[in-house]
């Protein structure tokens, strides 16, 4: 038997360089829409889980922007194994890693603005980010133009305050351990 055909295969938000990759592309992002300074660290955590989540943060009178969403190849409904809070909270964890890597290479630079560390693309990523041509990158694209658009107009306590809202536990969590 081949050992590719024993590997378990998982999802591409399992590897590192497509979360690097969709990380880019959310400064990239931010950066045409206008956000020059950068971001800190718990808005580029809020804002890459959201974009990659947008039904989690719309509301029921944002019905055309869903529709948007869902024509573009987001789901409205995601089953998982684990809650939505779980998942911000290992991606959150994983952050400093990805953006690790994104300095490493040049592809973001960090800055001090009134005493805390910011985050924002270079000349070098912008240049990697406008390479990626798949439908995903078209989509999160839109999704991340409509959330840091909707998000980046909260204050810091606010946003966390709506954030711990959006991420409670969804009430059609699967356990898979519960015959």
């Amino acid at each position: 038997m081949n050992t590719e055909d024993t590997q378990i295969r998982f999802s591409a938000e399992d590897e590192d360089l497509f979360n690097s990759a969709r990380l880019l592309l959310l400064f990239d992002v931010l950066e045409g829409h206008g956000i020059k300074g950068g971001i800190n660290i718990e808005r580029a955590a809020y804002y890459d889980f959201f974009s990659a989540q947008p039904f989690l943060v719309l509301g029921k009178g944002e019905k055309d922007i869903k529709f948007e969403l869902l024509y573009e190849g987001f789901e409205s409904t995601t089953i998982g194994y684990i809650s939505s809070s779980q998942r911000f909270a290992n991606r959150r964890e994983k952050l400093k890693h990805y953006l690790a890597g994104l300095l490493t290479l040049d592809l973001i630079k960090v800055s001090n603005a009134d005493g805390q560390l910011v985050y924002s693309i270079t000349k070098e990523g912008k240049c990697v980010a406008s390479k990626f041509k798949s439908l995903y990158t078209k989509a999160y694209r839109k999704s991340g133009r409509i959330i840091t658009n909707k998000l980046s107009k909260m204050s810091n306590k606010k946003l966390a305050e709506n954030a711990r809202e959006w991420l409670k536990a969804e009430p059609f969590l699967i356990d898979l351990y519960d015959f």
